[in-house]
This record gives C-alpha cells, sequence and structure tokens, in this order.
C-alpha cells in the first residue's frame, strides 16, 4: 500500500473515530494510537482490566461497523474480528 493510500485510510479512521462515544475513542486511542497496556488504560480511566478488554472489544466493533458504513472496509474485514 502506497503512503498515500495509507494517508487516506488514516484519514477514514479519524474520521470513524469522531463518530464514535467518547469512551470507545478513549480506550482505541489509549491502546493503539497511545500504545498503552490494557492494566496502563484500566489505572488511567479507573476501570477494572476486565472492563477495558470489553470495551476495547466493543469499541472496536462500532469502529468497524463505520468504517464499513463509509465504504472503508471489504466484506471480509468488516466481518473479521
Amino acid at each position: 500500500e502506497s503512503a498515500v493510500d495509507q494517508l487516506g485510510v488514516n484519514h477514514h479512521v479519524q474520521a470513524g473515530l469522531a463518530e464514535l462515544p467518547a469512551g470507545d475513542r478513549a480506550v482505541i486511542v489509549l491502546k493503539y494510537f497511545l500504545d498503552c497496556s490494557y492494566e496502563d488504560i484500566a489505572g488511567i480511566l479507573d476501570i477494572p482490566v476486565k472492563t477495558v478488554k470489553s470495551r476495547l472489544f466493543s469499541a472496536r466493533q462500532r469502529l468497524r461497523g463505520v468504517l464499513a458504513e463509509r465504504g472503508v472496509l471489504t466484506g471480509r474485514e468488516s466481518a473479521a474480528s
């Protein structure tokens, strides 16, 4: 994938994140953009690690749905978990 294509994907991911509830956005940003561990996220948000994992799962599902609606993901990618 070219750098130009990657920039387009990044734009769509950022726009998709903006559509998510703040709590979903927070766990995704902490995990995937700031590379925080589950334990770090739990400490930052003052929630149990199990809740972090659950929220991340749900947030990824919602983000995947938003990106699929935007036509960014193929059928295979939108079905993957």
